[in-house]
């Protein structure tokens, strides 16, 4: 439809509208099957793939099938248009739509179109689900649907892509996959190497595989999870596409009560840092976690944070329509977070700054709040900025974890160098935050590359030019990994960088943190990234409050009152004094208390003396 448009709008800028010309491009398009025959006037029509969906938001890719316009203007019927000639657009509420599509073909004429009630998102409708042509698509929790690769009921599937979707419907014992047709390009080798479908028996990438499937062995066929989710990928490389797949899912709802169970990453943290897995089955509708601290929460899958050092009981009670269910694993987590380090307040006199320490094995971080906040320096020692008035700041200590190592170690054998310009990656599961540190190459020649690190949908995360030498050498990436599946590390087009075709064994793991499962080209092609260096997080100790403590100066006055008889009472009015000094000005009497009262012997004019004094100093009043 692009083609055929752009061909007539060309047509129509240079000779004018409904000119033997269009006429010509018009039929020579339809033709070789894109559009209608030519008429000499403006027909306004659309068409979409999927117009009903059962559950918000609900993207429908608009097909524009008009004749002779080269300008549109469509309305949605939700209050949204567009200009575009092929629009997608996503409702996110509920009810019925019409549609209008105004056709503008100059000198052809105008037309237009409206199509009512042409859209209809409601929770009663069969749920009819297209893939994304990459990325995550929303996780389905209806029991029964259909959903076709991105290219709908009747498009291709997309080069170069990673497109998941997840199916969990509430309270579902399990779901069954039953594919009605299937077309995917097959693999060589007796593997599925170049597009395939991969199927999950859980809510994501990192649950078990239960295999791939590609025209090389044919249709999965019907599928049932053992429990209540379902997650498929499907994988594409950057060459042939195919018309994918239609498929049909279905659920079974739970009769009787679940049954608890759950696991964790990692078991063991210095830390503090836990994630929780729900392995229930039966269908729970709700959860309910006692992590033996006196905290709860009641997410399915939640991540939690331990403050204090100990072994832990965590609970699992998981709730359906037909009864609970409870398991508590006893002495579960084991939390051994580094000592928390010594410190030294400071103080200053007056506003200014002030001179903190701390000591620790490690290297000691300092912040303004005692939990989040903001990171203001390391090192054993930390100068405040300008303050006028006491404040707390905290240190924690950090202890670097050792590097480890994965990936394949064959960077000079067992392949070539690759050098056309197809972008290629390799495909990662991280389970546990961490640092990428370095990778080692082999490059033919010297020269900048860049390098990202991207999500499962191709978003870029981060980014970095690196200045590689000719050679096997190791460079500094310094990724920082997120929690995720299907991540990929992407090397430029034209690398001129070494890649693997035999001797690959994926997946190569480190358990509980990082498995390089795959690379786009299939698991016979390993690509430009081996021996990845990997660092955990550093553990972290509690923080410990440093005071930064601000002494006022010592500010003298005082008031008097004669009592006659040469009797009087001197009122301290000093501010910030820890001591005073007093001469009452007749050469022999003095006082060190705070208000004195004194009585003088004779008849006379006397000059009072007060001086105060704290820590930062003294001060003098006269009356």
């Amino acid at each position: 439809n692009d083609a055929k448009y752009y061909s007539i709008v060309s047509a129509i800028d240079l000779f004018g509208a409904c000119t033997p010309q269009v006429e010509a491009t018009t039929n020579a398009m339809y033709a070789v099957g894109l559009g209608s025959a030519y008429v000499p006037t403006v027909i306004a029509d659309f068409t979409a793939p999927v117009t009903s969906g059962c559950i918000t938001p609900f993207t429908v890719n608009f097909q524009n099938i008009s004749s002779n316009a080269s300008s549109f203007v469509w309305n949605f019927g939700d209050g949204n248009t567009s200009t575009l000639v092929n629009p997608s657009h996503t409702y996110n509420i509920y009810g019925n739509y019409n549609v209008t599509l105004n056709a503008n073909g100059g000198a052809c004429g105008t037309d237009s179109i409206l199509k009512s009630s042409y859209i209809s998102v409601s929770t009663s409708n069969p749920c009819i689900v297209i893939l994304p042509l990459d990325g995550t698509a929303t996780t389905q929790t209806t029991c029964t649907g259909k959903l076709f690769d991105g290219g709908g009921p009747s498009g291709n599937y997309a080069d170069n892509s990673d497109a998941i979707v997840t199916i969990s419907p509430s309270g579902a014992s399990n779901v069954t996959l039953n594919f009605i047709s299937f077309d995917v390009e097959p693999g060589d080798a007796g593997y599925c190497n170049y597009d395939y479908v991969e199927i999950f028996d859980g809510p994501s990438t990192a649950s078990t595989s239960l295999g791939q499937w590609c025209n090389l062995n044919g249709s999965p066929g019907t599928l049932t999870s053992t429990g209540g989710s379902i997650t498929l990928l499907l994988h594409s490389d950057q060459g042939l596409n195919l018309a994918g797949f239609e498929m049909d899912w279905s659920c079974s709802l739970a009769s009787t009560p679940p049954v608890a169970n759950f696991s964790n990453n990692p078991i063991s943290t210095c830390t503090g840092d836990v994630s929780f897995t729900d392995l229930s089955s039966n269908g729970p509708t709700s959860w309910l976690w006692d992590f033996g601290d006196g905290n709860t929460s009641t997410l399915q899958n939640p991540s939690y944070t331990y403050n204090n050092n100990g072994t832990y009981n965590v609970s699992l009670t998981v709730t359906n329509t037909y009864g609970s269910d409870n398991i508590t694993n006893s002495n579960l987590v084991t939390v051994n977070k580094p000592t928390a380090p010594i410190v030294n307040g400071g103080a200053n006199c007056g506003a200014g700054t002030v001179n903190l320490s701390a000591s620790g094995s490690g290297v000691i971080h300092w912040f303004d709040a005692a939990s989040g906040g903001t990171e203001l320096g390391t090192g054993n020692s930390f100068t405040t900025p300008s303050i006028s008035s006491t404040t707390t700041y905290y240190a924690e200590d950090h202890i670097a974890q050792a590097s480890q190592y994965v990936g394949n170690t064959q960077s000079s054998s067992n392949g070539s160098t690759f050098t056309y310009t197809n972008e290629h990656y390799l495909i990662f599961d991280c389970t546990k935050a961490c640092t990428l540190i370095s990778v080692e190459v082999n490059a033919t020649t010297n020269g900048n590359r860049v390098i990202e690190l991207r999500d499962n949908s191709g978003a870029t995360l981060q980014t970095t030019t690196v200045n590689i030498p000719s050679g096997v050498s190791r460079i500094t990436l310094n990724f920082n990994i997120p929690v995720g599946t299907n991540l990929r590390l992407v090397g430029p087009g034209s690398p001129n960088l070494w890649r693997s075709n035999a001797g690959v064994s994926f997946p190569y793991a480190i358990a509980g943190l990082v498995s390089i499962n795959n690379s786009d080209a299939g698991t016979q092609h390993y690509y430009y990234f081996y021996d990845w260096e990997i660092k955990e997080p550093d553990c972290v100790s509690s923080r410990v409050p440093v005071d930064a403590t601000i002494n006022p100066f010592a500010i003298a006055g005082f008031s008097l009152t004669d009592n006659g008889l040469g009797n009087v009472s001197f009122t301290d009015a000093s501010q910030n004094s820890s001591s005073w000094n007093w001469n009452f000005g007749d050469g022999s009497g003095t006082s060190i208390v705070a208000s004195p009262n004194y009585t003088y012997l004779a008849d006379g004019t006397y000059t009072i003396t007060q001086i105060v004094t704290n820590s930062c100093g003294t001060d003098t009043s006269y009356q």
